[in-house]
């Protein structure tokens, strides 16, 4: 949800997500299982790291959000406004901002870690406008 309504004149960050989808039969763990803290992220417009522990239970989704899910106020009203049910995680928050017209966002995981590092392989990406085939609404 990279362009959510507009409140008046002020750009509607808050309510922007972004959604992860599980479609394989087994939990996805979003760190690598022989280095726990090599963590995945996602990165381009915005920035999030997950936590170690952290992942995606099979068939199901996961939302990216710009607030503290630990805010209860906020998460509640989150919640309500895209009927989410309670078994979505939501995690957050990133950093940035997704752009209103477009941009790119990427899904990276730890590779194996060398002595220089640890290198970030792209585990997905989409690159998203305001023109077709988007559509309007």
């Amino acid at each position: 949800m990279y362009h959510p309504r507009d409140i008046g004149a002020i750009d509607n960050s808050a309510d922007e997500f972004i959604e992860l989808h599980n479609i394989s039969g087994a939990t996805v763990p979003l760190n690598d299982p022989a280095s726990p803290t090599n963590t995945w992220k996602v990165t381009e417009m915005v920035d999030y790291t997950f936590s170690q522990g952290q992942s995606i239970p099979a068939g199901k989704y996961l939302l990216v959000v710009n607030f503290d899910p630990s805010d209860v106020a906020t998460l509640a009203a989150f919640r309500a406004k895209y009927g989410l049910a309670m078994d979505v995680q939501l995690f957050g928050p990133y950093s940035g901002k997704l752009d209103n017209s477009g941009g790119r966002i990427e899904l990276k995981k730890p590779g194996v870690a060398t002595t220089n590092g640890t290198p970030y392989i792209i585990a997905d990406e989409i690159e998203y406008s305001d023109i077709a085939p988007w559509p309007v609404a």
